[in-house]
């Protein structure tokens, strides 16, 4: 069992996206579930408004929002214990930095994606973080520092909860789940040889350039403008 001290990225992720939604409720006057409008003004990724209106500010402050109490308990649920597992092995500031990276590639690629869609939470980066504790737990097998079987039951745990999302909970946003699982590995691997540095500024990079390409080639897609809440 890792410590509180172990824990101090996780604990401050939950804080943020605990803090965040009680704010956002207080104002809209909505506990159990945020309305669109609230979503929105409260930094809510809307597609169009990151594209047309270069309001890119969302891809970061979307993270910590949640559109509904259940919404709000599963991903602080899932940040505690996967936090709990990859934090005590990684550090707090490289679990940090993999966790917002992973995020925000998420909700790049649901832009794109969901030309209309309003996106919020910290799934992204959730899954970023599985993807970085799947690199890690596979060198530590195959260091013989760790039995195979939790990996396997991981991976399998993985592949039911997106199967039964994408069936049972269409409000689900697969994209960003997937977008931030690939981020989090790759920058996991690239970690784990020693260059997590040059990671976290190639992935940077990769995210304006996915963004100028929205930009550039795809506003057709997102309309005349931006919706007016």
């Amino acid at each position: 069992m890792p410590s509180l001290e172990e824990r101090r990225g996780t604990i401050l992720l939950a804080a943020l996206s605990l803090l965040i939604y009680l704010y956002c409720a207080f104002v809209s006057g909505s506990w159990e579930r945020l309305p669109d409008a609230a979503l929105l003004s409260c930094g809510g990724v809307e597609a169009r408004r990151v594209v047309l209106d270069r309001e890119w500010w969302r891809l970061l402050g979307g993270v910590f929002l949640h559109g509904s109490l259940w919404h709000l308990v599963a991903n602080v649920a899932a940040l505690w214990w996967i936090g709990g597992i990859l934090e005590p092995r990684i550090g707090t500031l490289k679990a940090l930095g993999i966790f917002l990276a992973g995020a925000v590639a998420g909700f790049v690629v649901s832009v794109g994606v969901h030309p209309y869609g309003l996106s919020s939470g910290a799934s992204g980066g959730i899954f970023g973080w599985i993807g970085a504790l799947g690199v890690e737990l596979t060198r530590e097998v195959r260091g013989g520092r760790a039995p195979a079987a939790p990996l396997l039951r991981g991976a399998a745990l993985l592949a039911l909860w997106m199967v039964l999302s994408a069936l049972l909970l269409p409000s689900v946003d697969l994209s960003a789940h997937l977008g931030g699982l690939l981020f989090g590995a790759a920058l996991g691997a690239l970690w784990s040889r020693g260059f997590f540095p040059y990671a976290l500024l190639l992935l940077l990079s990769g995210t304006a350039l996915g963004i100028w390409l929205l930009l550039v080639y795809w506003p057709g897609r997102y309309g005349p403008g931006a919706l007016g809440f």
